[in-house]
């Protein structure tokens, strides 16, 4: 089985291409983080995770910008080309398979609750 499910932020704009008439495709990179003991101290580590939407999914995605947070559930391939020198590139790549905008927060007339971020929210709830 070949599943990843990643939410992390896109680290630039998407780029959108226009393949033919009834293709598309949406190449970005988001970022994710995680926490590691590293020599005794906990580090913030990143990873930055290319990834590529077709179709329906690219046109899904028109809208988001650098910064957004996004859930992407899709399939691990690998990729390789040649570089200006002439030396063969390998990298992983992802395929998305689904895609959902996460909120960061939202705010209403008397809290302002964090969503999908890690962030204890203030709040008037009793409970």
């Amino acid at each position: 089985m070949n599943t990843v499910t990643l939410v992390g932020r896109l680290s630039r704009d998407v780029d959108q291409r226009t393949i033919s008439e009834d293709k598309r495709v949406a190449k970005f990179t988001i970022v994710t983080e995680e926490r590691v003991k590293k020599n005794g101290e906990w580090q913030n580590v990143s990873t930055f995770h290319e990834i590529d939407a077709w179709n329906s999914r690219a046109k899904f995605l028109e809208n988001f910008k650098k910064g957004d947070v996004i859930e992407v559930i899709g399939s691990i391939f690998n990729d390789n080309y040649e570089d200006k020198d002439g030396k063969k590139v390998y990298k992983n790549r992802i395929r998305a398979n689904g895609l959902s905008f996460v909120p960061r927060a939202y705010k209403n007339d008397t809290e302002t609750v964090a969503v999908a971020s890690g962030e204890a929210a203030e709040s008037n709830a009793p409970f």
